[in-house]
């Protein structure tokens, strides 16, 4: 009785068109009785019933769906639609034509349409999931995927590309769980294709110790090729780098043409500095296959990172062209293309972001609705993704953005609250870690998604008043009365970054830096965050110079305190680190030793030399990755420029 109630509920559900609400029943009819085969049943009859009432026959739509030049489909499909205008079949193969021209959104209209008029055929759940798939709706497609599941858990090719859409929209648990069970139905034919496919997943996410699992279970095989392959892909991310060779050794006595071998030993030798022979690797991919897409993506990458960012975009460009929805690509041509000024394009590219695995940033989830445009802006939460440095460097926005919304909410690191508060009297200020209750704001966004409404030419830039943070006017004039002797200027200096990724790319040794402690009238503050003591004592020593430093500070949680002590500074010198920002943001006179390669960042366009985000910010670039004696020596003239000018 509970059971015919359950399905008497579907049936109604489905023919009001509520289609969700239909699932959800037979989600709960299968939790509650998942023996039973009812609603299979119900499926069956109701589609069987369907085909049999149509005028025109499933026979004649196979006909001109298999055996039919594109050309004649359509006429043909014009004319039987004419018979029977509301045939689900009709509109499914209307759907699938529209789809192969790329005419996603027409495809999607004919594939909706079809599940509409036949909500009892599977195959149509799985064309609209692949259509939403291809329209980036990955959220859509894997719940579509979902219905199609419950009624047949075991179909393979359901199970396979929902594995695949949650992967790439980052939802691993529920990818791994269907990799799982197609790893079950696999094991009772003896396949491995599956646990394979599954195995690159865990290692791409970083799931190295049940990669392991898996391959311990593939070691079995035969074929030892991709066993290797994995195997050196993991030791890469452990930075075992000798024994990772060892693995691609031994792809290559099974095949010396193995693809994957040359990518590894690509991934190696980039990450060791070594990019010619890198882009030699690489283009031996290239020649056997043209169009590998990991194989024009790396290389894109790694001309990126030697600075030939026109051949950079030209391999990336070509990536797209063959795999339009390869993320990781398009997130690496966003952050060329902004740093290069194409600003409509790099912020469109920039928002592949999300659906990439190696991007860090934590996306706020709230049943709000994002913010997509600046029509009607009423009360609006924005939140921070990235690190300190881009919260201030976005921070430059804040004012000219709140002036169009009733209401601003900012959700940022508790530490810069005390910076932008007082300028900034209109926003409520809340740390990142603060609860925030959904009925204070309507819509919400990204702080970086400000750039894409206000910073999409150059002209925008003009748009921000300098300084645009707060300081303890008391302690800065403070600083300066106890270090600024006649005719010395102060210079505060940074030399190190703290990014996990990126920090040994942006760093620079105390060691290089003597051209410029070696320069005489100049009293130097050092703004490290970590104690530095050790280090900086036997270079002092040995220059005989003085390095001071504000010890009742801590320089990691006081970063208003820190400010302070940057605005009684003439000028700073620094790398690509929080500093720079907060010495940008207060439009202070600095110097920025910029890397070349990995440790280059967007956020340092410039116009002129100088920054786009901070026009008192002067970039000096290494002209050869790692190579730091240029901007050196290019900071000591301007030093010695800056002091003889005074």
């Amino acid at each position: 009785m509970i059971i015919d109630r359950y399905l008497s509920n579907i049936e109604k559900s489905f023919n009001q068109n509520n289609i969700q609400l239909a699932f959800q029943q037979i989600y709960e009819l299968k939790k509650k009785y998942p023996q039973s085969k009812r609603v299979e049943n119900l499926f069956k009859k109701n589609k069987l019933k369907y085909i049999k009432k149509m005028r025109v026959s499933s026979t004649e739509i196979q006909n001109l769906y298999f055996n039919t030049n594109q050309h004649d489909f359509k006429i043909k499909l014009d004319q039987f639609l004419t018979i029977e205008p509301n045939n689900a079949y009709l509109h499914s193969c209307l759907g699938n034509f529209h789809g192969k021209k790329g005419q996603l959104k027409l495809a999607k209209t004919y594939h909706e349409k079809s599940i509409l008029l036949n909500p009892y055929e599977k195959a149509f759940y799985i064309n609209l999931a692949e259509t939403y798939k291809f329209l980036n709706a990955l959220d859509l497609s894997s719940k579509i995927y979902e219905f199609s599941l419950l009624l047949d858990e075991t179909d393979e090719i359901a199970l396979s590309s929902h594995a695949d859409i949650c992967f790439m929209s980052n939802k691993f648990k529920k990818s791994f769980e269907s990799y799982e069970k197609l790893i079950f139905l696999e094991n009772q034919h003896k396949g491995t294709k599956y646990k394979k496919r599954y195995c690159y997943k865990l290692i791409t996410s970083k799931n190295f110790e049940k990669a392991k699992e898996i391959l311990n279970k593939l070691n079995e095989e035969k074929d030892k090729i991709d066993v290797f392959y994995y195997n050196a892909l993991i030791k890469i991310e452990e930075k075992h780098f000798k024994e990772a060779l060892e693995f691609i050794d031994e792809c290559f006595k099974i095949n010396e043409n193995f693809i994957g071998g040359f990518i590894a030993l690509a991934i190696i030798l980039e990450r060791q500095g070594k990019f010619e022979e890198a882009v030699n690797s690489l283009k031996k991919v290239i020649n056997l296959e043209k169009n590998n897409v990991i194989g024009l993506r790396n290389l894109g990458a790694i001309y990126s990172h030697i600075g030939n960012l026109d051949k950079a975009i030209i391999y990336l460009e070509k990536a797209i062209k063959i795999s339009p929805y390869d993320h990781e690509t398009k997130f690496i041509l966003g952050q060329i293309q902004l740093y290069q000024k194409n600003f409509v394009d790099g912020w469109n590219n920039y928002e592949s972001r999300w659906l990439c695995k190696n991007f860090s940033g934590k996306k706020f989830l709230s049943s709000n609705k994002i913010l997509t445009n600046l029509k009607n802006i009423n009360r609006v939460l924005v939140w921070s993704e990235q690190g300190v440095g881009d919260q201030i460097m976005y921070g430059s926005i804040f004012n000219e953005f709140a002036k169009i919304c009733n209401k601003l909410i900012i959700r940022i690191d508790k530490r810069l609250i005390r910076l932008f508060k007082n300028k900034n009297p209109d926003i409520v200020f809340i740390g990142e870690k603060d609860i925030v209750n959904e009925k204070d704001f309507d819509n919400h966004l990204s702080a970086v998604d400000l750039g894409k409404f206000l910073r999409t030419n150059l002209n925008q830039f003009e748009n921000t008043k300098f300084p645009y943070i707060e300081i303890d006017e008391k302690l800065s004039n403070k600083v300066r009365d106890d270090y600024h002797y006649p005719k010395k200027k102060i210079v505060g200096i940074s030399w190190t970054s703290q990014n996990e990724d990126m920090g040994k790319d942006k760093s620079v040794s105390l060691e290089e830096l003597i051209p410029i402690l070696k320069l005489e009238n100049l009293t130097f503050l050092d703004l490290e965050y970590k104690n530095s003591k050790t280090n900086k004592l036997k270079i002092c020593e040995m220059l005989n110079i003085e390095m001071h430093k504000i010890d009742n500070i801590n320089y990691f949680n006081d970063i208003f305190s820190v400010a302070s002590i940057i605005q009684a500074c003439d000028v700073v010198v620094t790398c690509s680190n929080l500093n720079a920002h907060i010495a940008g943001a207060l439009g202070k006179r600095t110097f920025l030793l910029s890397s070349l390669g990995r440790g280059r960042l967007l956020n340092w366009s410039s116009e002129n030399k100088h920054s786009i985000w901070y026009p008192s910010v002067k970039i000096f670039q290494q002209k050869n990755v790692g190579d730091w004696k240029f901007p050196i020596n290019e900071i000591k003239k301007e030093l010695k420029k800056f002091n003889e000018n005074d």
